[in-house]
């Protein structure tokens, strides 16, 4: 087997934010790495006796840079994408498939703010009872993990 080759999904997420995030006015487009970074904060809810698919995270999005920032419409809406969860020992818990990007696009304005609210019910197998963290994944947007347990 060839262990060099990009997971699927890995590919896939690759693909969106590369395509989707690159500033409006700006030639040629941006890259995901030269791309000024939007800040978040993410908040973890869940009842005292958590399932994983009962923990609710609701990310804030602030683009504080002078440039509006595009994103592809999937990752402001799917879990897989926006969010990455790691067990307590720091390994990322894997995902279904992400939804295939569909060409739409969502433009947070300069000094905008958006938020958007994600279940964690995305995982497969879901989540065990453990500790955990969730943080932004990929660059882009800039923000501090926060860590939740999932009691049952």
């Amino acid at each position: 087997m060839n262990n060099t080759l990009p997971h699927p999904r890995r590919a896939i997420l690759t693909a969106s934010l590369a395509v989707g995030l690159a500033l409006v006015g700006e030639a040629p487009a941006l890259t995901a790495q030269s791309m000024p970074r939007v800040t978040g904060t993410l908040r973890v809810s869940a009842p005292r006796n958590a399932r994983g698919e009962d923990v609710t995270v609701v990310a804030t999005l602030r683009n504080n840079t002078g440039q509006p920032a595009i994103f592809p419409a999937e990752v402001l809406s799917a879990t897989q994408l926006m969010l990455e969860v790691r067990d307590a020992r720091g390994q990322i818990v894997g995902t279904v498939p992400p939804p295939v990007p569909a060409g739409a696009t969502v433009t947070i304005a300069p000094g905008e703010t958006v938020q958007r609210t994600f279940q964690l019910t995305v995982f497969s197998p879901p989540l065990a009872r453990g500790r955990y963290t969730v943080r932004f994944r990929g660059a882009v947007i800039v923000g501090a993990p926060v860590a939740f347990t999932v009691a049952r």
